[in-house]
This record gives structure tokens, sequence and C-alpha cells, in this order.
């Protein structure tokens, strides 16, 4: 067993979109001490998993290969109170859909809600859905729940892996022989009362994008969740940036463990402890999904200086123990090479991209 510290490295978006933007506009991304990290590596897992939730589960050790049970976790981040588990409850995160000619697509996930916009709106579709038993619950201003009396498995995308995108071949699914809720009728119905409401005019008027549908996700049952003891390996803390608190609360939640806000310089952070310890890194995503090619090598240049260097100085030190995952599937890790090869002219980040695809 080691005695160091395990860092895993969440970084979402890091390498999936670097091929075909180098494909289609020449890109090269530069983050000179990544492309040190990843001149030589061994693969820890390649899984058929992908974003940021499923990989977070998978980080702590999760057995879970069907639904993840967000929902149920994020919202003891709310009400620090446990669900009821005889019913089901989703995240229902208000989000704006644009209809094409040919589809319709999540172009924006609202997160500048008042608590008071908010809360209206819940009321609305509270006062509708009442009769068929629905409670619409409000966990944040950008966060609501959705309690269903009855309880039955699901199939549903999380948010994040559907922006941007065609949401069709993306709804939720019920497994069951003779569903109890019809998920399309549920949809549409929350679009219409959403659509009416006094507050989406006033954001309309405003020039606000307006909170147009939900998105129903992370209906997994928390009885179906196990982790796998990994001695050394179990999770001590899980470190975010202010932009993923939640899904670091959610995920801390699962694991049993601290949560902690990272520090923009690595050098000013106290010791790991032994152990693994998780840290999220989500600032690519946007950047990515929009195709943002200059905004992702700011943000990218940004994290390698404020948080691959110190972290590659500790393990080229032998500090630390590195993990990168890409949230893509594969886990990564690190591999010292002699030190003649170790200072020579780092080629670009896409270089590891393809070593990447082939482990």
């Amino acid at each position: 067993m080691s005695d160091k510290p395990i860092i895993h490295l969440c970084i979402l978006q890091l390498l999936q979109p670097l091929e075909l933007w180098h494909r289609d506009f020449r890109f090269e991304a530069k983050a000179p001490q990544l492309s040190l990290l990843l001149r030589q590596f061994k693969s820890v897992e390649n899984k058929a998993v992908q974003g940021l939730d499923a990989s977070l589960f998978n980080a702590i050790g999760s057995t879970i290969t069907a639904e993840l049970p967000v929902a149920h976790y994020r919202f003891q981040t709310h009400e620090n109170t446990p669900t009821i588990k005889e019913k089901l409850l989703l995240c229902a995160d208000p989000i704006h859909l644009e209809v094409g000619m040919n589809d319709i697509t999540l172009t924006e996930i609202i997160t500048d809600l008042s608590k008071a916009e908010a809360q209206e709106m819940l009321d609305e579709l509270n006062v509708h859905f009442k009769q068929d038993g629905l409670e619409f619950i409000l966990g944040s201003n950008q966060h609501w729940y959705l309690l269903v009396p009855q309880n039955e498995t699901l199939e549903t995308t999380p948010l994040g892996e559907v922006l941007r995108k065609n949401v069709a071949k993306f709804q939720p699914h019920s497994n069951a022989t003779n569903p109890t809720i019809n998920w399309q009728v549920i949809q549409n119905e929350a679009q219409m009362i959403l659509h009416a409401s006094a507050v989406n005019q006033q954001r309309e008027m405003a020039g606000l994008t307006t909170a147009n549908s939900l998105w129903f996700w992370g209906a997994g049952n928390p009885d179906s969740f196990e982790t796998v003891d990994k001695g050394d390996e179990n999770v001590n803390a899980v470190f975010c940036n202010q932009h993923s608190v939640i899904s670091a609360q959610t995920i801390a939640k699962a694991a049993g463990c601290e949560w902690q806000i990272l520090p923009d310089d690595l050098n000013k952070f106290p010791n790991f402890k032994a152990g693994k310890n998780i840290i999220i890194l989500d600032q690519l995503y946007l950047p990515a999904v929009h195709d943002d090619l200059e905004r992702y090598q700011q943000v990218l240049s940004a994290l390698d200086e404020q948080i691959i260097k110190p972290l590659q100085t500790a393990w080229q030190a032998g500090q630390i123990e590195l993990l990168i995952d890409g949230c893509d599937g594969n886990v990564i890790q690190p591999q010292k090479v002699s030190a003649w090869q170790f200072w020579k002219h780092t080629p670009p980040l896409l270089h590891g991209v393809q070593k990447w695809g082939g482990v």
C-alpha cells in the first residue's frame, strides 16, 4: 500500500474535442505541464463511462452500471435530510430549449433565477401537477427536484451531457412494462406551464433567457449504490472550484467524505492526506461545448500553470501519485521518464490525445 496521497484529477473535456478541432481548424492545444505528464503513462481504467457525474461515481469506487442516484445525494446537500426511498426522486433542473427545423436543442442551463422567481415557477408547477401526486421541490435557485409517488426504474441522461445537443434521443424513459408515468406528457405540460409563467414573460421582456423547460435526470435508487473498498485508495476528500461546488458536495455525500474549495494556486494549498483525493476541474467544459477554441486555450493555460504545475512538481519529487481522468472512460497514470527525456522539447497536448486513444 502506498502511503503517498493519490491525486485523482477529473478534467472534464480535456481531450475529447482536440482531435476534431485539430482536423478542422489545425488547432493544437498547448499545455506544457500536462504534456510532460502525458509523455509516458499506463492505462489504469478504460470503461464505458462518459461525463463528469458518471466519472465521479466511478472515481469513488461505485459499482453502478445504470442510472446514477444523483438526485438522492444532491438533495441531501440542499435539505440535509434523507430522501424517501419508497418514492422516486429526480433532478428537475430549469433549462432553455430552442426549436429548430429538425431538432430541439438544449442551448442553456438556467442559473440566474432569483429565489423568488424559482419558487413562483415551482408553485405554478405544483398547482398543475397536484392532481397527479407529483411534487416539485426547490433545492436552490437552479437545482430543482421532482418527487413521484411511484418508484420505478428510469433511464435518464445527466444534464451536463446534453448541453448544445438535440434532446430527442436523451429523454427519460421507464424500463417498466406498464409505466405509471408518461414522461413525454409530463415534459410537455411542464413546458406549457413555464411558457405561460409571468416570470418567463418578464425575463423575455428584460432580454433574459427564459426557463422554458425542465431536465429530468439522476433518478437512480440509492439502495443499488455500493462502493468497492480500495484500501489506501478510499476517498479522503473532494476538491473543486466555485463552479463545481454542487458536484463536489454530491459526490462527497455519496463517498462519506469531506469537500473543500480549491485555491487558485496549489502552492498555497495544505498537504493532501494519504489515500485518494479527487480534484474536479470543469473549467474547460463550456469553452469545449461552445467550440470556443481561444477561450479553451486561455482556460487550459491557467489550469496548466496554477494547478497542474505544482502537482507535476510534487509528483516528479515523489511526494504524490497522480491519476488523470478525462471523464471519457479513460483513467491513466503518468510514468516517470529518464532525466534527459523529461527535459526535452515538449510536444503539443495533441500528442497525448493520440496515445490516449490507444489505451
